[in-house]
């Protein structure tokens, strides 16, 4: 399979950043507490969703995920952009994305495409102290031979359907984690 990239850097922070940050921003002001901090409690506390974990990353599966088989990377400490990362959590994102791509190709036994999404601050302007850095995943499959299309009410109102309930998927998923890591562990040893 041919590898496509694109790396954007935009003049200005795009809208969906900007709801983001702002309903970073919004919670930390009412609670004081980091937005996705508090979403990784949860997750951990229920474990349901959760695909991988290294010693600094977490792959899952959010409870808010538009794609059915969505798949978003925590750090495991509050960071904002990918250059506040030290060189052990540099090895051990490098670790988690291998686990998510493989992970997607062991999902269906095939390449899958996929695309993946840095989220961090800005780098330039006000302190953004609140905002907490991440990596969404998406692939356009619902089901092995059916695509999952944006349709009207995705495009129209930024609103998703989800195909499917997120704790099944991402029981899909882990299954295909445990796959995937084998192959990796048998082939490129683990990063420690």
């Amino acid at each position: 399979m041919k590898a496509i990239s694109q790396i954007y850097a935009l003049p200005f922070i795009p809208p969906r950043i900007k709801e983001e940050m702002k309903a970073f921003k919004n919670y930390a002001r009412k609670t004081g507490r980091c937005l996705l901090c508090d979403v990784l409690r949860e997750e951990f506390k229920e474990d349901e969703r959760i695909i991988y974990v290294n010693k600094h990353f977490v792959a899952l599966l959010p409870y808010y995920a538009m794609w059915p088989y969505e798949i978003h990377v925590y750090p495991m400490r509050h960071v904002g952009s990918l250059k506040d990362l030290n060189e052990e959590e540099k090895l051990h994102l490098a670790d988690i994305l291998r686990v998510v791509t493989a992970t997607y190709n062991s999902l269906f036994n095939r390449d899958l495409p996929y695309i993946m999404v840095f989220h961090q601050k800005p780098t330039y302007g006000k302190n953004y102290e609140y905002y907490h850095m991440h990596i969404e995943f998406y692939q356009p499959y619902r089901e092995k031979d059916k695509l999952k299309y944006a349709a009207g009410i995705e495009w129209g109102f930024w609103t998703f359907t989800y195909d499917g309930i997120p704790e099944e998927k991402a029981g899909e998923l882990k299954r295909a984690c445990s796959k995937a890591l084998k192959k990796l562990d048998k082939y490129l040893g683990k990063i420690p």
